[in-house]
Parts: structure tokens; C-alpha cells; sequence
């Protein structure tokens, strides 16, 4: 099962730093100071292969495989040996991840002091041992068994290969920018820090006797998930899901996620097969991360950004109220349907979508002041696009035919909007409202540019006598002005 949040949308004006940070640092680690763990880790390997350890040690872990019911054939792994082939490996990866056999294998219970073979068994794993560390993965990787206090912090920051980097980076990212936003930088990372500790302590606390390095950020990445959940609470998030065959997106209350998270881990844990995840360092994660949600939700609540958090709740609320009231309206019942649109704009007074419906629904009552009002303010809207352009034009046009022509606008409001309308090309309501204030206000300000701008729309429009003639007007009438220039 695969779950993973997508409710927020990054802004790249406000980059999340500590996110892009921890990625970074991520990365560099891996590329660059694990850059030659592969190699090392296959030198272990190839060393213990070629000792007499496995002739020492794999008759006995056989045994041990056959006592335990788990395979039913014997294992001829000096043949497979000879020949080279990947079984001894397994064997090899096998015995190494048996946490049983190998706590018995450091305790010399298997291998005694009474081995014919003991002296030159103990100094090749040994050798072996020192081979391993070499790598950084296996040097600084959290082993419970030998544990250092320094690895409890450096495993986060290391990684078994790309795929596995990749896979927890994408994780990082989708569920870290959002939560940057709404904790800020340093409680963020503190949360992070803190979750990766407290998923390596659980591991620690169930497998104390494992050798096996813990290595990834996948304890701590979990823990802000389970911070995600707790954080957005029962708000209603989008996350997207994959059930074997089948994936879809699906709205629900965020909280769920963390319930839907621990059941597959711990079912993965019980029932999905052997597998190298840390499924209990995930599991350990997500509860300390839900925990630290809690605890600001509850005791710091001022720390969480509830605006960021709640932007797609009132975007959704937005959505259906306005649909309710384009419905009220195409019903005919313009009373409610006003007042739904009324209240709306009290509570968005920039949203230019909910405006124009409230312009369309109080253009049944012309002689309103909200009428007036509301379509001034849709007339002087910015925006030099064609869409908005076109929009003030009609809604113009439209203003002028619903009044009869009075309209509330003013002679210097009037000429801005000549002017702007020639420019857009439209050159029929530009030159009536200029020649409607030539007769009125004659020598009011910008009507020389306005007449100007009228002349090149006519021009454009392929209309040389329009435009000549108010060219030649603007020189006679405007001498002293720019536009005459």
C-alpha cells in the first residue's frame, strides 16, 4: 500500500531552505564521502569468501536453518562456492541479519574456545569485521549491538543505495515543504531531528542484540509524517493512494493518514516477508512525530501557521458556496442569491470571480448603490491581458444599456477608461465617451491622450480617416500638449 499526501502546491517565492538543505546534504553524503562503500563492502565480502570462514561457519548456521524447520534440503554451499555463484552471498547476508545466531556467534557459543579452529576463526572475523567498518555505511550506521552514541545522529544522513535515496528524498520533499511553512525553519528541523532519534531508540529497544547497520533518513522522514497527520488534524486533505492494482486521489480527514501509515507498517512488519526495511524505526517515527503534532497543537499552539494550514478549507468552502449561489441565481431566486454573494465579498474582497457574479446578480436592481459601486470597481479591475481587457469593455457596455446611460463614473474616471479601451482596440466606446466629454468638460486633463490613443486604435483598425481626423484634431484643439508633439 502506498500513501502520500498532495494538498499544498510549493512557492518557489518562498523556497523551503531547510527541506532543500536536508536533500542536499543527503545527496552530497551519499555521492560523495559513501562513494566508495560499495567497493569496500564487496572487499568485506570478497575477504570472507576466500577465508576459511565459511568452512568454519556456514555447517553450523545450516544446521541451525535445518534445526529451526526453515529449509528441508541441505545447502551445498562448497559447490556453490567453487562455482562461484550468489548462494554463498545470500547465505552470508542471511546469517548476518540472524540476529539469534550471530548474538550466540560474538558470545564464542557457537564457534568455542575448544574449536580445533578457534584462534584462526576468531583473527579472520576479526579481519573481517575491520574490513566492514571501512565502509561509512557500516561505520556509521546505527548497529544496536555496538552501538555509538555518534551514530544515533549519523545514520539519518546515510543511505544503502540510490534508489533508497531517491525514494526518501521524494518523501522529504512532499511532506517537508508543507511542513516548514506551517512550523517554520528551526522547529521544523528540530522535529526532524528529533523524530529520527526517536524511530532509532525504538529499533534499538526491540533489536538490541543486532550487528546490521541502520542506515536512512526513513525514521525521521516518517515522523514528520506522522507530524502531517497530527498537524492538519481533521481537516480534509488530498493524498493519493496505490492498492496493488489499483490508485485513485481521495479527500479525507488527515488524521487518517497516520492510522492508515502505522497499520501498514505494522502489517508489512508481521506479514509482508523478509525484507531489509526498518519497519519498526518507521513505526517508532510516525508515533514520535504525531506525539511532537500534538504537543505544539495543544501547549504551543501560536507556533503553527493555521492560515497556511486552512487555505484549501476555505478554498473549498469558497468553491461551494459560490456554486450555491450561481444555482440560486440560474433558479431566479436573486434575494438569496444576492445575499450569499454579498457575504462572500465581505469575506473576499479581491476575488475578482466572486465580484462579477455579484455584478451579474445586482444588475436586477440597477439603481443600488452595490450595483454601482461593485461595477465601478470591476471597471478599473488591472490587468492589461486581453481576457480583462475584454471584460471591462463588456461590462461597460453593459453598464451604459442597463442605466440607460447614467452612470456613476466620474469625468477623469471616464477619460482613463477611453483611453484604456482604445488601446485595447476597441475604438467605438472609447471615441463616444470622448466625444461625449469634448461637449461637457472640454478642457478636462487627458483628453488630448485619450484622443491620441483613439487615433492609432483607428488606425489599427484600418480606418485612416478616423484616425487623420482626430490627429489633426488633437494638433488644433491641444496645440501646447504632448500628444500634439
Amino acid at each position: 500500500m502506498f500513501i502520500i499526501p498532495l494538498e499544498k502546491s510549493i512557492d518557489w517565492k518562498k523556497p523551503p531552505l531547510i527541506t532543500i538543505l536536508l536533500i542536499l546534504v543527503n545527496s552530497f553524503v551519499f555521492f560523495f564521502i559513501q562513494t566508495d562503500d560499495d567497493a569496500l563492502f564487496e572487499e568485506a565480502v570478497n575477504y570472507y569468501l576466500n577465508s576459511a570462514l565459511p568452512e568454519i561457519e556456514f555447517p553450523f548456521y545450516t544446521e541451525t536453518l535445518e534445526a529451526r524447520g526453515e529449509i528441508t534440503e541441505p545447502i551445498n554451499w562448497q559447490e556453490e562456492l567453487q562455482n562461484e555463484s550468489l548462494l554463498p552471498i545470500m547465505l552470508l547476508m542471511q546469517m548476518e541479519s540472524d540476529e539469534a545466531f550471530m548474538t550466540k556467534l560474538r558470545a564464542h557459543q557457537v564457534i568455542t574456545v575448544e574449536h580445533s579452529h578457534f584462534a584462526q576463526w576468531q583473527t579472520q572475523r576479526n579481519e573481517y569485521e575491520t574490513l566492514k567498518q571501512q565502509s561509512v555505511a557500516w561505520g556509521y550506521g546505527f548497529k544496536p549491538a555496538e552501538h555509538r552514541f555518534v551514530t544515533f545522529l549519523t545514520h539519518i544522513f546515510l543511505h544503502g543505495s540510490v534508489a533508497h535515496l531517491i525514494g526518501n528524498m521524494i518523501f522529504l520533499f512532499i511532506v517537508g515543504f508543507t511542513l516548514e511553512v506551517a512550523l517554520g525553519s528551526f522547529l521544523y528541523l528540530l522535529f526532524y531531528l528529533i523524530g529520527g532519534l526517536s524511530a532509532v531508540t525504538l529499533f534499538w529497544g526491540i533489536y538490541p542484540s543486532s550487528i546490521v547497520p541502520l542506515v536512512g533518513a526513513s525514521g525521521a522522514i516518517a515522523a514528520l509524517m506522522g507530524l502531517y497527520s497530527t498537524i492538519f488534524g481533521l481537516r480534509k486533505i488530498r493524498f493519493f493512494y496505490f492498492l496493488l492494482f489499483y490508485f485513485d486521489y481521495v479527500k479525507a480527514p488527515a488524521f487518517i493518514l497516520l492510522f492508515l501509515w502505522l497499520f501498514n507498517e505494522f502489517y508489512q512488519l508481521h506479514w509482508g516477508g523478509q525484507s531489509n526495511v526498518a519497519y519498526v524505526a518507521h513505526i517508532g517515527g510516525l508515533i514520535a512525530g504525531a506525539a511532537l503534532g500534538l504537543l505544539v497543537i495543544k501547549r504551543f499552539p501560536e507556533k503553527v501557521n493555521t492560515e497556511y494550514l486552512d487555505e484549501s478549507t476555505k478554498k473549498d468552502e469558497r468553491i461551494q458556496r459560490l456554486e450555491q449561489g450561481m444555482q440560486l441565481l440560474r433558479e431566479l431566486k436573486v434575494e438569496r442569491a444576492k445575499a450569499m454573494f454579498l457575504a462572500l465579498h465581505k469575506y473576499y474582497p479581491e476575488d475578482k470571480e466572486i465580484r462579477l457574479q455579484l455584478y451579474k446578480v445586482l444588475k436586477f436592481s440597477p439603481q443600488s448603490e452595490d450595483y454601482h459601486r461593485i461595477t465601478l470597481r470591476l471597471l478599473s479591475q488591472s490587468g492589461k491581458d486581453a481576457q480583462t481587457q475584454r471584460q471591462v469593455h463588456e461590462i461597460f457596455s453593459d453598464y451604459m444599456k442597463t442605466t440607460g446611460g447614467k452612470i456613476r463614473i466620474s469625468p477623469g474616471e471616464l477619460v482613463q477608461l477611453a483611453t484604456r479601451f482604445a488601446k485595447a482596440d476597441y475604438p467605438e466606446n472609447a471615441e463616444r465617451i470622448l466625444l461625449m466629454l469634448l461637449r461637457k468638460r472640454p478642457n478636462l486633463p487627458g483628453l488630448a491622450d485619450g484622443l491620441l490613443a483613439l487615433a492609432y486604435a483607428w488606425r489599427r483598425a484600418k480606418n485612416d480617416n478616423k484616425s487623420k481626423k482626430y490627429l489633426k484634431f488633437v494638433q488644433q484643439r491641444f496645440p501646447q500638449s504632448d500628444a500634439a508633439k
